[in-house]
Formats: structure tokens, C-alpha cells, sequence
């Protein structure tokens, strides 16, 4: 591991030594510094090497959601839920990550579980039961746990957001229930948005720093990521200035519009 798999656990150390407000990174939220920081301490405690248990907590967070996935679709088909878990079991494009101190890893296993968890709403849903509000209490915990773990999980507040719309058309559930659960579900953000007040004096719950466009720019500027491992800070290089106009445009998702055929 390099670069941003060390920086991570740099910070958790920051955090262990003068607590999560001294993470100041705004680029990053707080979820997975502090979750790494937690690990650490214990492995501190029980004398064992951290990225061993890192390792450890981070596969078995996985395998956790594949069970709980699994569970809730054998009420479909027991043999549709095997051969699921057996195919994300020899996941090759998430696996690795469980060994890697990088947010992609415990981001994918709370995103198997949320889905699982929306699943269950709809067979819920459809078999005219009352829907408890913990439903939607634990749907809107694991959806800003994720998103402060991983910006990019707010893509699931889409997929998230209909099947709650569906819930509230069809009545399944009081709208006044969903208020609470969603209200106290939503603790993770709540505690980004301190962070952010106090370190930045800007009320939002995603990183501070414009990562998306700083994303954008690197996408329009660089045919492909690479990382220098020869010591120093990570560099990018197999730039597109040979092929593409990049110097005095405005680089940002227009830039795509503007220039199709680029």
C-alpha cells in the first residue's frame, strides 16, 4: 500500500493522539479515519499488528453483508441467494480491497447490505405487512455512514430516495414515522457538518475541498492515472496535451459538451 492507503492511516493515528477534530483534510470526511482509528487502538490493547486486523475487520465486514444479502434472498429463492453469495464470495474486483487501507472496501459492503435491506422493504412491502420504522431508520444510517465514508456512495441516495417514495405512495408507512427514522438516521452527517463548521466555517456534509472537479479536470488533462513509487508525493504523468487541447479552456463537465469528438 502507498499514497492515499498510507495517508489513511496517518490520520487515524491523528486521530487516536488528539481526536477526529484534528483530521483536517478537506478533501476526505471523517467516517473511515476514525473506523481505522478504532482498529489501531484495539490492536494497540490486544498487542496485535493493525493491518493485520484491519485485514481482518474489513474481510469480515464483507462476508457479514454477503450472509445478510444472502438471508434476505433465499425468502425469493434459497437457490438464487446460494449462487449469489458463492459468486460475490470469489468477488475478484472487491476482495483485494479488504487487505488495503482504502474506503472502497467497507463502502462496497455497507452498499450490499443497504440494497439487501431495500429488498427486504419491497417483499415487505408486498406481502401488505406494516412496515416497521427500523427499517428505515437502519436504511438511512447505512446510507450516511456510507456517504462519510465514501463521498461517492451518494449515488445510492437515489435507489434509496424511490424506495422510500414508493413506500410513502402506497402508504406502507406513516409519514411522520419516516420524518423520525430518517431525522435520527442520519447521525453521521450530522457529525461531518460539525466537523466542517468548525474546521472550515461551511455548513455541508461532503468533503470541503471540490474533489469532483478537481476529478473532472484530471479526466479531461490525463489519458490514465499513474502513481510514482519512487519516493516523494504520488505524480501524475501520460498527460493528453499531445493529443487534446487542454491549456486555456475552462475544464469542467461542459468541457465533455463542448468537445465531443476530443
Amino acid at each position: 500500500p502507498c499514497c492515499d492507503a498510507d495517508q489513511y492511516l496517518k490520520l487515524a493515528r491523528i486521530s487516536n493522539a488528539k481526536g477526529i477534530i484534528a483530521v483536517q483534510v478537506p478533501s476526505l470526511t471523517f467516517a473511515y479515519p476514525w473506523i481505522l482509528s478504532l482498529i489501531i487502538e484495539f490492536s494497540n490493547i490486544i498487542n496485535l499488528p493493525e493491518k493485520f486486523l484491519i485485514f481482518l475487520a474489513q474481510i469480515s465486514a464483507y462476508y457479514l453483508a454477503l450472509v445478510i444479502v444472502s438471508n434476505i434472498i433465499k425468502d425469493y429463492s434459497r437457490k438464487l441467494a446460494t449462487a449469489i453469495y458463492l459468486a460475490l464470495c470469489v468477488n475478484i474486483f472487491a476482495i483485494p480491497y479488504t487487505g488495503i487501507t482504502l474506503t472502497d472496501s467497507l463502502y462496497t459492503s455497507l452498499a450490499i447490505v443497504l440494497f439487501g435491506g431495500m429488498m427486504k422493504i419491497e417483499h415487505l412491502q408486498k406481502s401488505e405487512k406494516v412496515l416497521p420504522s427500523k427499517w428505515i431508520f437502519w436504511g438511512t444510517f447505512l446510507l450516511s455512514l456510507s456517504i462519510t465514508i465514501r463521498p461517492a456512495a451518494i449515488w445510492l441516495f437515489a435507489p434509496a430516495f424511490f424506495c422510500l417514495a414508493k413506500l410513502i405512495w402506497m402508504r406502507s408507512i406513516a409519514i411522520s414515522n419516516v420524518l423520525l427514522a430518517v431525522i435520527l438516521g442520519a447521525a453521521p452527517l450530522y457529525i461531518q457538518i460539525m466537523l466542517n463548521v468548525t474546521n472550515y466555517r461551511i455548513i455541508r456534509f461532503l468533503p470541503v475541498a471540490d474533489l469532483g472537479g478537481m476529478q473532472i479536470i484530471w479526466g479531461i488533462k490525463y489519458i490514465k492515472y499513474a502513481t510514482w513509487l519512487g519516493g516523494g508525493d504520488p505524480q501524475m504523468f501520460y498527460t493528453s496535451g499531445s493529443l487534446i487541447k487542454t491549456h486555456g479552456e475552462l475544464l469542467n463537465i461542459w468541457w465533455y459538451f463542448n468537445n465531443p469528438i476530443d
